[in-house]
């Protein structure tokens, strides 16, 4: 099996295969994405661990960069930011010290303790983020079933609606002066006697109760 050689600026050798290549990238790949999808580390954490693992080695999994180097990889100016955020690296697990170097700077084991965690945490959370846009989009038929037509089986058609009282044409009283009776004739049929009990008095003959008396006497007139 082909083997290469990789130097590191801890000036030691190491040789690797191809598959030990290629699993180390995979493995640096998916340390970066637990780092951002982290929900407890911060851009400037993830800034630090990328210039971390720019030099780590591939069998030791150890790193070492100097404060300075830092600042120039993932220009944060601040040396306070850097100790402070090397150390929340640390507390979470994915810095472990690993000794010093002859100069003082510390080594660190670079390990991805958080992947099971993290990746729970982005399942959980793409769920929610489903349900979410699952309710929204019940809220927005609803919404527009609100504002559209009324069903077909709730809707009143216009030949089964009852009209109200104010839209029933009123229809006024006949005028007083109406015939009561047909024109005079001569026919001798038409000149009979009121049946007595009808007129206003005994014997006096009665106006002829007609159809206009009934329509205006159903009509209040």
């Amino acid at each position: 099996m082909k083997k290469h050689k990789t130097s590191t600026t801890m000036n030691e050798d190491e040789e690797v295969s191809e598959a030990e290549i290629r699993s180390f990238s995979s493995w640096k790949f998916d340390l970066l994405e637990t780092v951002n999808a982290d929900p407890k580390t911060s851009p400037a954490d993830l800034a630090i661990m990328e210039a971390y693992l720019h030099f780590t080695r591939a069998k030791s999994r150890t790193a070492y960069l100097s404060a300075l180097a830092i600042r120039i990889r993932t220009g944060i100016k601040s040396t306070d930011t850097i100790t402070a955020r090397r150390r929340r690296l640390v507390e979470l697990g994915y810095l472990v010290p690993h000794g010093t170097t002859r100069t003082g700077i510390e080594v660190f084991e670079v390990v991805n303790a958080r992947q099971n965690l993290v990746d729970e945490h982005v399942m959980a959370a793409q769920e929610k983020l489903r349900e979410m846009d699952a309710d929204r989009k019940r809220k927005d038929r609803a919404r527009r079933r609100v504002a559209g037509d009324v069903p077909l089986n709730i809707r009143r058609t216009e030949s089964a609606r009852v009209p109200l009282k104010s839209e029933i044409a009123h229809t006024p009283c006949p005028p007083n002066k109406w015939e009561d009776v047909p024109p005079k004739s001569e026919d001798k049929h038409l000149k009979r006697t009121p049946v007595s009990g009808l007129g206003s008095e005994e014997g006096t003959p009665s106006k002829s109760f007609t159809r206009e008396d009934y329509l205006r006497a159903s009509r209040g007139c």
